[in-house]
């Protein structure tokens, strides 16, 4: 009976293997760059020689300056065809960084529709790359779908871009295996280009339709600066502010109509169904990694890529090493563990479990500098000691803190810090008078930092390459004498 419920499980889960590989397969996952927000990386990252600059105009061409940035650079597309290499969070866990926004957004068989954050009907470059080639797909919403982390576009993959512009792409990805095609933008849109690349070379993708029977991708709602035609979203039942028309259908090759979706998230459409079990369905706003408005989270950002922050006097009540009381509702690490919390309610294979991670020890950190400085340190805390104080320790930190947004108690908020003193190491942590023997350079003086907003110029919340750059600061050796023996700890600090 038990082996005949095994073999039962097994059909069952092959069948649904089959039935997702096969609508994955059905699925052209699109990226365009929106040229405005690429434009700002340029001067972000100091790489603003590739803007372009249009005399005639008299302003800057935003569209061939991302054709530059990806074409002559490699730091958008890197010279072996990785997308996002910013997106790498686990690579950066022990730097003074932080990816807030951890995932690359597509869209489904097609350009994507303007909405409130950007419009991309005058973009010039494109990535397609079937969903079946993806592993870590966070969400899966046809109008924003999102993989966690950097991509490597595989050998089932295009880039679309000028055709002036692709034997010089094709000089740079020489080990690329995909598709470099090239249009012409004098008289092919991006989206037709789109379109016709689709229809050839993926000739078993479905369509997408609404409920008017009409080809949404094949549909132009706007002008290229968010600039809609009102009439025809209202007559195409497209919501121009979200960004999604309210009723989908798939029109496959042998012209069957299957609904997909109706009123944005309910799913109608089984294998998509199946697909979608333990990944997210809906915008990114709203999601478990919509936290770029959050308070606490952004001051965690912030004291991430610049630590002296956690010292200033005004941020001191959102670490637990102040020495005044404390709330729990106002630490930044309780704020991060309800978000840890959430991405864990989806399947570990989205790649979620992992940014929960980063994210919770990204708050540990912090916190660990506070209890450092509240000690009266002001040098820095060597980085692969820190890094063994968190492999080490996360799960009774985990377990600390776990208590502590259940109870929300003083007493767990001193078990909380007593935890994080005890696990520093004695010698760097007591003894005070040879504090003043360290050779390490010190941190800046949080009195010279001010809490300055990081906000992009550029309004766009789909512009996630816009925080692509990393601060690098060079220390020198720290030494640290205990009363229980010497220690060294020799590493350049970034």
């Amino acid at each position: 009976m038990q082996s005949r419920t095994k073999k039962n499980e097994d059909t069952h889960h092959k069948i649904k293997a089959d039935v997702t590989d096969d609508f994955a397969s059905r699925v052209l996952l699109v990226h365009p760059l929106q040229s405005n927000s690429i434009l700002n990386c340029l001067y972000d990252i100091g790489k603003d020689h590739l803007a372009v600059f249009d005399p005639i105009k008299g302003q800057f061409d935003a569209p061939l300056s991302a054709v530059n940035a990806i074409v002559k650079d490699n730091t958008m597309l890197t010279d072996d065809a990785v997308i996002g290499s910013h997106l790498s969070f686990t690579d950066d866990q022990y730097t003074d960084s932080f990816v807030d926004r951890p995932h690359i957004h597509w869209w489904w068989n097609g350009l994507f529709h303007a909405n409130s954050g950007g419009d991309w009907e005058t973009s010039l470059i494109a990535y397609i790359e079937p969903l079946s080639s993806f592993q870590n797909v966070m969400g899966c919403a046809p109008y924003d779908t999102m993989t966690m982390g950097s991509h490597q576009l595989s050998s089932h993959s295009c880039i679309l871009v000028p055709q002036d512009s692709v034997d010089e792409l094709k000089e740079r990805l020489q080990n690329y295996e995909g598709r470099i095609i090239g249009f012409d933008p004098k008289t092919t849109t991006l989206r037709q280009a789109i379109n016709q690349t689709i229809h050839n070379l993926y000739p078993q993708a479905f369509k997408l339709v609404n409920i008017n029977g009409v080809d949404i991708n094949e549909l132009v709602l706007s002008g290229g600066d968010r600039n809609f035609d009102t009439k025809l979203c209202d007559a195409q039942d497209y919501d121009q502010y979200r960004g999604y028309f309210r009723k989908l259908f798939l029109k496959f090759p042998d012209a069957q109509i299957e609904p997909l979706m109706l009123n944005g998230n309910d799913i109608a459409y089984q294998p998509y169904k199946m697909f979608s079990t333990g990944r997210y369905v809906g915008l990114h706003s709203g999601s478990p990694t919509d936290n770029e408005r959050n308070a606490l989270i952004n001051l965690l950002k912030k004291a991430s890529k610049n630590p002296a922050l956690i010292f200033k006097k005004e941020n001191q009540s959102h670490f637990v090493g102040a020495s005044s009381d404390v709330l729990p509702h106002q630490l930044c690490v309780i704020e991060a563990y309800a978000v840890y919390n959430k991405l864990l309610k989806l399947d570990p294979n989205t790649g979620a479990h992992d940014y929960a991670r980063y994210l919770l020890k990204k708050a540990f950190i912090a916190d660990y500098r506070s209890i450092y400085h509240a000690n009266g340190h002001h040098d820095p805390l060597d980085r692969d000691y820190l890094k063994s104080l968190i492999e080490t320790n996360f799960e009774i930190l985990l377990q600390k803190i776990d208590a502590l947004a259940k109870s929300g108690t003083k007493y767990d908020i001193t078990a909380y810090r007593n935890t994080l003193s005890r696990s520093l190491d004695v010698s760097v942590i007591a003894d005070k008078q040879d504090h003043t023997a360290l050779k390490t350079e010190h941190m800046p003086d949080p009195k010279q930092t001010s809490f300055v907003s990081s906000t992009p110029s550029s309004s766009s919340p789909h512009g996630f390459w816009y925080n692509h750059r990393k601060a690098i600061t060079t220390v020198g050796v720290a030494a640290v004498l205990g009363c229980a023996g010497a220690y060294a700890y020799y590493r350049s600090f970034k």
